[in-house]
This record gives structure tokens, sequence and C-alpha cells, in this order.
């Protein structure tokens, strides 16, 4: 069941990299990045209230969940709004990961600076 979960939630999220890929171009960088940061933040905001709603507790001192009174929709919900989160991510934000910073940087400074972007991704993806 878990990495059900998380090969759709990978597949969704290279989904939405690719859509936002194609779609860079035609919509510019800008707006692209002000609508996906708005589309992340409202996705995030329905994903913590479904997860509040499905009234989840865990008792700390045994780990033990008391099932009776959890909402299970809501629960379903709560995931499902991840990984839409995870779509709207990858639309916005993987695209444009390798060109913000040429574009931020001087021209002395660009080689450097895509030089760690590449050895901090990596770095982050091991």
């Amino acid at each position: 069941m878990y990495t059900d979960s998380s090969l759709i939630a990978s597949v969704v999220s290279l989904v939405g990299a690719l859509i936002g890929t194609y779609n860079t171009d035609s919509l510019g960088r800008r707006k692209v990045l002000i609508f996906g940061t708005l589309l992340c933040a409202a996705v995030l905001a329905c994903a913590m209230g479904t997860s509040a709603a499905s009234n989840v507790t865990v008792d700390t001192d045994t780990s033990v969940t008391d099932s009776s009174s959890i909402n299970h929709p809501a629960s379903r919900a709560a995931v499902a709004f991840l990984i839409l989160f995870g779509a709207a991510y990858g639309w916005a934000y993987q695209p444009l990961l390798p060109v913000y910073p040429s574009e931020v940087l001087s021209m002395d400074m660009r080689s450097t600076g895509m030089g760690l972007m590449v050895l901090s991704l990596n770095l982050a993806c091991d």
C-alpha cells in the first residue's frame, strides 16, 4: 500500500513537471511562478484542513491511534491533496530550477552559481 501511493505521487509529480516544462514558454516564467506559488499554498491549505478534519489522534506515550473517531474520507482527501501539491510543485518549480540561478547571477558569477546549484541538488538527492 505504501509503495503504491508513493509511486502514484511520483508519477503525478512527474506529469506536473512535464506539463510545466511545456507551459513555461507559452505562459512565461513570472506567471508560472506567481500562479504556481498561489496554487501550492491553496492545495497545501486544503491538505492541512482535511488533515485536521480527519480527527487522527495518536497517544504519544503508547503510539496507539484511536481508530473509532477517525474520519476516513477526510484522511483520504488529505493524502489526495498532498499528491496534488506534488503536482503543483512539479508544475511550478521543477522546470524553472535551472533557469533562475542563471538569470539572477552576474556573468562572472554564473558558472560558479550553476555549479553550486548542481552540487546542492545532487547532494540533496543522494
